[in-house]
């Protein structure tokens, strides 16, 4: 889910995703920007995102950092993200996926 060149293909409002840091095996630093419809402006993230597998379930956790190499960019609205995050699930079918 947060590969950035996987993403691109599940995700049509992506305009750029980028792995800015790998801080170690489980945790990232990564930059994602996406169209918003009209009127809004489109915004963009830059979040430090941790990962784990706990028994059949996978989460994927985030939560907003400012760096200086990212600075806001023209036109984008930077997007806080508190505490955010995915959890796949092992099904019969194969799996299901949990924002959370």
């Amino acid at each position: 889910l947060h590969d950035p060149e996987f993403r691109r293909v599940w995700d049509e409002s992506l305009i750029e995703g980028l792995d800015i840091y790998k801080i170690d095996d489980f945790n990232d630093i990564g930059y994602y920007s996406l169209r918003c419809p009209r009127p809004l402006k489109n915004r963009d993230f830059v979040n430090q995102r941790s990962w784990g597998i706990f028994g059949d379930d996978h989460m994927i956790m985030n939560h907003t950092i400012d760096i200086e190499e990212m600075p806001v960019k023209k036109d984008f609205v930077r997007g806080v993200s508190y505490l955010t995050g995915y959890v796949v699930r092992r099904t019969d079918a194969g799996c299901s996926v949990h924002y959370i």
